[in-house]
């Protein structure tokens, strides 16, 4: 199922990588609870800033690993300082976005 913002689908996509289906939803459950958004009763994932904000030890302590959470924040610094376009994921054809 797709996020309705693509910031939050490549995150979601990032936490959920190499995990069982259960624990992936936990995890990422846990990461929404605790630092995104609530808005109508619907759940949002932090913006790219807040992430930013976030050091490993906040992550670790949902049972994010050392690593993962590191993804995560320096993929949301990036996108947060411009060095990594959304827009550009969006339209660029697959192939040119794995390559940058």
């Amino acid at each position: 199922m797709r996020e309705p913002e693509l910031y939050g689908c490549l995150v979601k996509t990032i936490i959920h990588q190499q995990l069982n289906m259960a624990f992936a939803y936990t995890l990422s459950t846990r990461f929404v609870e605790r630092y995104g958004e609530r808005s109508d009763g619907a759940w949002f994932y932090p913006s790219p800033e807040k992430t930013a904000s976030l050091t490993a030890a906040d992550l670790t302590e949902l049972q994010f690993s050392r690593r993962k959470a590191e993804y995560v924040i320096d993929t949301s610094r990036q996108i947060a300082e411009g060095s990594l376009s959304l827009e550009e994921m969006e339209t660029n054809a697959s192939e040119d976005v794995i390559k940058n």
